[in-house]
């Protein structure tokens, strides 16, 4: 017991402490360093292998619309969450292995997603829904449940977002801007304690509170993201990736460096496309070697991104996908690989652009693709003789294919 209180004042004092000190020898992202280093990148640089998989079409595993980009790869086995509260599961070769939907109000049930989680080392699958969570066999039995605090107990703060440790969950909202908290979530136990709030830095407080609170911004929200055994966090715009472990000790990861063109540099501007500032948008994945994510640049682009709407007409993107490579230090921000594409130019068999919505636990970074998306790229690219077969095999009722890339994990 005293040891379990000790870790949590250490993780207090790491997260929020006006003497939190820092390991200035950390890995740094140099993001405001990097402005120049836009190059079309090829996914051979940072890849062994590059497959597609075609998910198997049945009458009991259609893929429909995919709930917030869930799709999980681990344990040999893709897990995929719908919309209609269905959570489907394909072998490594695309082969239908199961479905179950729990959706519903009882005991063992789940009102909605709020967020999932699939569990790296079990297989288990981890379902956020009101008020509570609820943990599943591949099959859809439930195996556990953990009742989260309410309302009252939380300061008014609205839980969304989920990632599981062994013996924890942390959850943290989506809402900082409409909650009116100094804290950014929660660390429950696997018997529903309430271990800890999260607070939200006070730097990040005092940003908040410059901006028309009718206009703020989502990317004030904390976010969180999985590496193995470790929970990231990053608050807001604070330049500091937090990692958790499951003892509740806390390292400082990554220090991101936005320099003089930090938004805490230009507290209250008012944010648009164009405006040149740098911040972190969308979700951030990790391998063993390396850290992709996606920065705002705006006019600071040294040639900007074009994208079609959906009117077909085209519009200045002013994001970058990035790639940092945790070996070298190096961050490098990838420029279009093809016109109005987004991502790694893919080498291996020469098909779309690549980017992640999924890197597993064993350095597999996936993505997915429809079936009359592929077919389409490969009717009007030249593309190898393997994607070009794959793509004739493929109808237009057929289920999404997989893109699984095998990352390097030697030193680079």
């Amino acid at each position: 017991m005293n040891r379990v209180i000790f870790c949590l004042i250490l993780f207090v004092a790491a997260c929020t402490g006006p003497n939190t000190t820092h390991n200035t020898s950390l890995n740094v992202i140099d993001v405001a360093g990097s402005l120049n280093s836009e190059r079309v990148v090829n996914i051979s640089e940072i890849a062994d292998t590059v497959e597609y998989i075609p998910l198997e079409t049945t009458n009991e595993s259609v893929v429909g619309k995919i709930f917030n980009d869930r799709v999980f790869f681990e344990r040999g086995v893709f897990y995929i969450a719908l919309y209609n509260g269905n959570i489907t599961m394909f072998d490594e070769k695309g082969e239908f292995l199961n479905s179950f939907c729990r959706l519903g109000r009882g005991p063992e049930e789940y009102v909605r997603f709020y967020d999932i989680d699939v569990d790296h080392i079990t297989g288990n699958i981890h379902v956020q829904s009101v008020n509570k969570i609820n943990e599943y066999s591949a099959k859809g039995d439930l195996i556990t449940k953990i009742k989260l605090p309410g309302k009252e107990e939380l300061d008014n703060l609205f839980l969304f977002y989920l990632k599981r440790l062994p013996d924890y969950y942390i959850v943290v909202t989506s809402q900082i801007f409409i909650s009116n908290t100094i804290h950014s979530g929660i660390v429950v136990d696997t018997l529903s304690n309430l271990i800890i709030k999260l607070d939200y830095p006070k730097e990040e407080i005092d940003y908040v509170s410059t901006l028309n609170p009718k206009r703020i911004p989502t990317n004030v929200n904390p976010y969180i993201f999985k590496y193995k055994d470790k929970i990231r966090v990053i608050n807001g715009n604070n330049k500091y990736i937090l990692s958790i472990n499951n003892d509740l000790t806390i390292d400082t990861a990554y220090v991101i460096n936005y320099g003089k063109f930090s938004l805490h540099s230009q507290p209250g501007k008012l944010l648009s496309g164009e405006v040149p500032f740098l911040w972190r948008r969308y979700d951030v994945f990790e391998s063993d070697n390396y850290l992709l994510m996606t920065f705002h640049l705006g006019s600071l682009a040294k040639k900007p991104s074009l994208l079609k709407n959906a009117y077909n007409n085209d519009y200045v993107y002013p994001h970058y996908p990035s790639l940092f490579n945790k070996v070298t230090g190096e961050l490098t921000l990838l420029s279009q690989p093809e016109d109005y594409k987004l991502g790694f130019k893919e080498d291996f068999h020469d098909g779309p652009p690549i980017w992640p919505i999924y890197v597993s636990s064993d350095n597999y970074l996936i993505s997915i693709i429809s079936a009359m998306k592929l077919k389409h790229y490969v009717s009007t690219n030249e593309v190898s003789r393997e994607l070009a077969s794959i793509a004739t095999s493929l109808k237009e009722e057929s289920n999404p294919v997989i893109v699984r890339v095998k990352l390097k994990t030697q030193p680079s």
